[in-house]
């Protein structure tokens, strides 16, 4: 009797209510469309092939595309970006990230893990126009508004380096391996006990083991080393515009004391955006959630 209470408890860990195959058939469905907007980052190394390091997402406003993700991905701080590349659309060769990065700051002391993470990379023109039209997430699939509903899941989706196979040397051609977690969050007390606040982060709950597939089968999944930088996506119910997840977060850190995905939420990083980019400020919804205000030290640096 104790085993089997031990695996129920185990059991809450999963998406309860969620568990059933409309929503997990939904859920692939969505992943399987939205794929196209990730992709993963690699890191140069001196001695060997390239590392898949990270996630990224590509988002347009206006005329101007970026690809999204977490700060941390540009390593150091105090030595600029590394060199960071990803998989060409056309060739699937791996092709140096260009652009302007831009990062938010530490809001405490310099030893301080930055709570935000915020990675943002203003692409050259030269790249985003070899990067598909159709990949770009548009404001129109994002939800500013969102501080979490519970009864809803969400979907983070990247690209974990321990199940993706090494870049070819040889061809330098990139493959990866793209995982989907659907999940429900966890409650904001969790956010409180990190001095967190649902205004401005999301803690997905995270079950390595005793985690479901789409079929509903109980497996155990690879550690998500690499989703850092990967959309988080809200699953909606099928309404009359034929959407059925929403874009609201960026998942930035594995939290194994919580047991969950944390991810800030998208209007922190459309604050930065409308900061850099002044002239596409006004195509960015201000949030009724949370008031993201520019001061000293800056978000963005």
């Amino acid at each position: 009797m104790a085993k089997r209470k031990k695996r129920n408890n185990a059991y809450r860990f999963l998406i309860s209510s969620l568990v059933n195959n409309l929503v997990f058939g939904r859920a692939k469905i969505e992943a399987s469309k939205r794929k196209a907007h990730v992709c993963p980052i690699y890191r140069a190394k001196l001695s060997t092939e390239p590392e898949l390091i990270a996630t990224g997402i590509f988002f347009s406003i206006g005329d101007r595309k970026f690809v999204l993700t977490a700060s941390h991905v540009f390593g150091s701080s105090d030595e600029g970006h590394q060199y960071l590349y990803i998989p060409s659309h056309r060739t699937r060769d791996l092709t140096e990230l260009v652009g302007t990065y831009i990062r938010s700051t530490k809001d405490k002391s310099a030893d301080a893990n930055d709570t935000n993470d915020i990675g943002i990379v203003l692409l050259h023109e030269e790249l985003a126009a070899q990067i598909e039209s159709s990949a770009f997430v548009t404001m129109d699939m994002v939800d500013v508004y969102d501080i979490g509903d519970f009864t809803k899941p969400y979907m983070a989706m990247g690209f974990p380096w321990r199940v993706s196979p090494k870049v070819c040397r040889r061809s330098r051609t990139a493959t990866a391996s793209i995982f989907s977690y659907l999940s429900e969050l966890l409650g904001h007390e969790k956010l409180l006990k990190r001095g967190l606040s649902s205004r401005t982060h999301f803690l997905l709950r995270y079950a390595k083991r005793h985690s479901r597939d789409h079929t509903g089968r109980d497996i155990t999944v690879p550690d998500p080393h690499g989703l850092s930088g990967g959309p988080l996506w809200r699953i909606e119910p099928l309404n009359s515009d034929g959407e059925t997840s929403r874009l609201v977060g960026i998942v930035i850190e594995w939290d194994r004391e919580e047991g969950g995905l944390l991810a800030f939420r998208l209007p922190l990083i459309l604050a930065g955006i409308g900061q850099i980019c002044p002239e596409i400020a006004h195509l960015i919804p201000e949030s009724e959630t949370v008031a993201v205000k520019i001061t000293t030290p800056l978000l963005i640096s």
